[in-house]
């Protein structure tokens, strides 16, 4: 199985596991190509950060649905198994050869730059680079979800959130970062803004990151034809209709 095919079962499974629907790990991983590309990764890196953004939650198929989907707050050991899910992940992911550079990301992205995370209780920069980004990229999109134990909230909000907990939970200079992209793209400020209108990355058919012709100074990729397509076609600070449903 090649590494594109390989990617497209573990979404799925990961997917069909949260009950979310298809778009939640495509959103976390445009998410976090955004910001990757924002900070000034190249091309490859930035592929890196979004296939290991796409797949981070690989560990929770192995958590029961009554604590993953329980709607009041975790007893401890409940939160205990929720815990080792990076760990899960990041050890399915060494059967993968063509996988085996996102264990890293995998297992850390649940870090706090303060060292109270977990599993490892690093901080700061000994948290790796992909771990870092995710975790401001899936914080995001959470706040913007529906979730059992919570409505989802306004980009506004949860943008504002990133920045509150900077220095804390999240790598201060990335969180503003993302604060002054979301301040740019009208994209993200309508993530979670407009009911169930929330921007998805339909499949991988095009790049997870569609820009219009005026972000082009960015350094993203335009390398297939459907995304070249949509760079074409994109409104201004819009993101191509082209690649993304308004998911349901």
């Amino acid at each position: 199985m090649d590494r594109n095919s390989c990617i497209e079962v573990l979404v799925r499974l990961i997917e069909a596991k949260e009950g979310e629907g298809p778009g939640h790990c495509h959103r976390v991983a445009s998410l976090a190509a955004w910001l990757a590309a924002h900070v000034g990764l190249d091309q490859g890196q930035i592929e890196a950060v979004r296939i290991t953004a796409m797949i981070h939650d690989l560990g929770k198929l192995t958590i029961p649905d009554e604590i993953l989907f329980k709607p009041s707050r975790l007893n401890e050991d409940e939160f205990a198994v929720i815990r080792r899910h990076p760990e899960t992940g990041a050890r399915l992911l060494g059967a993968f050869d063509e996988l085996h550079f996102a264990q890293a990301g995998v297992r850390s992205h649940h870090e706090r730059w303060d060292g109270q995370g977990y599993p490892d209780r690093l901080q700061r920069d000994a948290i790796p680079l992909a771990s870092r980004i995710i975790a401001i990229a899936d914080s995001f999109d959470a706040i913007c979800s529906d979730r059992p134990y919570a409505r989802r909230r306004s980009s506004r909000n949860a943008v504002d959130e990133v920045l509150r907990c900077a220095g804390s939970q999240f790598d201060p200079e990335l969180a503003v970062h993302f604060a002054d992209l979301w301040q740019q793209d009208v994209a993200l400020q309508r993530w979670g803004d407009l009911g169930r209108e929330r921007i998805s990355v339909v499949s991988g058919q095009c790049e997870d990151w569609c820009y219009s012709p005026d972000r082009s100074g960015d350094g993203l990729p335009w390398g297939r034809p459907r995304a070249q397509g949509c760079k074409e076609n994109a409104h201004a600070r819009e993101i191509s209709t082209a690649c993304v449903a308004f998911g349901s």
